[in-house]
């Protein structure tokens, strides 16, 4: 998952790519409640298609983040919820990687 930066807020690749997600993505009004100009890209997949939208602060609950994928994944109370929970994930993928490679006591030794 690629968070955007602040150029990729006011466009740029991760952003184009979020749009072409999104544009073939049933309503959004169907998958999460809101309307595109209630929310906006701040994450995408660069080899999938994962997008991590916001509502923005005129939505009923700004700040909320949907992680979308299809349909909606999960949902989010605000951002910081869902930073510590993509952190968490990568925690487990990291060490489900040491574990299939043999690495995982040799790493927690040091």
């Amino acid at each position: 998952m690629d968070l955007f930066s602040t150029a990729d807020l006011i466009g740029g690749g991760r952003a184009e790519c979020a749009q072409n997600i999104l544009r073939y993505t049933e309503s959004l009004r169907d998958i999460c409640g809101y309307e595109e100009s209630e929310v906006m890209p701040i994450a995408v997949s660069s080899d999938d298609i994962d997008v991590m939208l916001m509502s923005r602060p005129h939505a009923v609950d700004p700040g909320k983040v949907m992680w979308l994928a299809g349909g909606l994944v999960e949902e989010f109370v605000g951002f910081d919820e869902w930073f510590i929970a993509m952190v968490d994930c990568n925690r487990m993928n990291h060490e489900f990687l040491l574990e299939r490679h043999g690495l995982k006591k040799e790493y927690s030794e040091r």
